[in-house]
Formats: C-alpha cells, sequence, structure tokens
C-alpha cells in the first residue's frame, strides 16, 4: 500500500513540473491576448482606411449624380427652347412661300450656291418650278454635292429638291470626239452624147 502511494505522488510531482516546463515554453495567456489586441487593431485600422475611402467615393458621387440632374435640366430647357425657335422658323419659312414665286427663290437659291465658300470649285445650276428646286451641273466630291442640296432645301420657299449634280473625277480625260463620217460619193455622169454617137432622126411617115 505504501509503495502504491509513493507511485502516485510521484506521478503527481511529475505531472505538476511537466505542466511548469510546458507553461514556460508556450505564451502565456496575457501575451496571447496582447497579440490578438494588435491582430484586432489593426483590421479596425483598415476598417477605419476603407471606411474613409468609401465615403469619399459616395460624396463624389453625390456630387456628380446633382451635376448630371443640374446638366439634365439645362438639356431639357435647351431642347424647349430649340423647339420654340424652331416653330416661328417653320412659321416664317410658310410666310415666304406665301409670297416667293419661282423666279424669285430661283435668284435666292443661285446667289446662295454662288456666295457658298464651299462650291468655290463647284459648277451649280439652279431651277425652280412650283417651288421645287433642280439642281444641275458637277461638284468635286459628295461633301460639295450634300451642301448644294442643304442649300436649297434650307432656303424659305422651297418645298422640295431634286439633285442631278455629278461628281467630277479628277483627271479624267475628255472622250476622244467620233470621226467625221465619209462624205457620200458622187453620182455617176452619163457622158452626152457627141454627133456620131446620136442616133439618126426617124422620118415621120407622108401624110
Amino acid at each position: 500500500m505504501d509503495r502504491m502511494w509513493l507511485r502516485a505522488g510521484i506521478a503527481c510531482v511529475a505531472a505538476g513540473l511537466a505542466g511548469t516546463m510546458l507553461l514556460a515554453c508556450g505564451e502565456s495567456r496575457e501575451e496571447k491576448y496582447e497579440k490578438a489586441m494588435r491582430v484586432a487593431e489593426s483590421a479596425r485600422s483598415s476598417v477605419d482606411d476603407v471606411q474613409e475611402e468609401v465615403d469619399e467615393r459616395e460624396a463624389e458621387y453625390t456630387k456628380e449624380q446633382n451635376e448630371a440632374n443640374e446638366a439634365r435640366e439645362r438639356l431639357d430647357e435647351a431642347r424647349e427652347k430649340l423647339a420654340s425657335v424652331r416653330e416661328n422658323y417653320e412659321g416664317a419659312r410658310a410666310e415666304v412661300a406665301k409670297w416667293a414665286d419661282d423666279a424669285t427663290l430661283f435668284r435666292t437659291v443661285q446667289q446662295r450656291l454662288l456666295e457658298d465658300r464651299e462650291l468655290e470649285d463647284a459648277a451649280v445650276s439652279a431651277r425652280v418650278e412650283h417651288g421645287v428646286a433642280l439642281l444641275t451641273g458637277t461638284v468635286p466630291d459628295e461633301d460639295a454635292r450634300e451642301r448644294a442640296v442643304e442649300i436649297a432645301r434650307e432656303t424659305p420657299g422651297i418645298v422640295d429638291v431634286q439633285s442631278q449634280l455629278a461628281i467630277a473625277s479628277a483627271g479624267a480625260e475628255a472622250p476622244a470626239p467620233s470621226p467625221a463620217p465619209s462624205p457620200a460619193p458622187a453620182p455617176a455622169v452619163e457622158p452626152a452624147p457627141t454627133a456620131e454617137s446620136a442616133p439618126s432622126p426617124v422620118a415621120a411617115p407622108p401624110p
């Protein structure tokens, strides 16, 4: 019995020594607490930094939204103004059409075509019949053709534009003239009969 108690005592002492040694070699509770606190403080600092960035972005977004709303309001006002002035313009065009004749419209369109700088290298002629402008001639390129049509269409009193404008090919050679037709051969002339070859007159029978 005494031997058993002795063994139990030795075991308890050994266990105590082992626990003490492990506690001395590992981190204590306080050290673990302090380490965890440092990690938490670092994470909290990151949260604060990101939250500050989010606040800045929200402020920028709100400002941009306000500016966008203001810009949209200005755009709507400009569109309403455009609709109003366009209506006035169409009314003025209709009034011009009431009093303009084809001759007057022809002079106006032709003068505008001649004065436009974009058509300096073009040769455009206009004709107006019943308010419809017919454009003929040549232009250097497609832009010039569209510009000529635009000028005619924007002339008050013109109701429609028909374009027969051709684009002049750069460096194109004029076609060679067709050869003149050969003159027709002169008709053959028979020689006049001579006295020798002329037949003798036939004597008339006696009565």
